[in-house]
């Protein structure tokens, strides 16, 4: 069974592929789709950069909330 350590590090190593699918929107298939939220973006003056960051800080908050979880969990059972 993978531990945390495993999780932690998977984690890791997809946030920067995850980082880059967003500020390119290469997870929207279609061209033209693409190019409208890219000009939505534009228009409240953002970015994909921006689009990108802000989405694997939030992801990136909310797994480090899960792990402290159940850290204490872990503790709180283990005693």
């Amino acid at each position: 069974m993978a531990g945390p350590g495993t999780s932690l590090a998977l984690l890791v190593a997809a946030l920067p592929l995850y980082h880059e699918q967003l500020r390119t929107l290469s997870i929207v298939p279609d061209p033209q789709v693409r190019a409208k939220i890219f000009a939505s973006l534009m228009g409240l003056g953002l970015s994909g950069s921006f689009l990108a960051d802000y989405s694997v800080a939030i992801t990136l908050a909310r797994a480090l909330v899960y792990f402290a979880v159940a850290f204490l969990i872990y503790r709180t059972l283990s005693r």
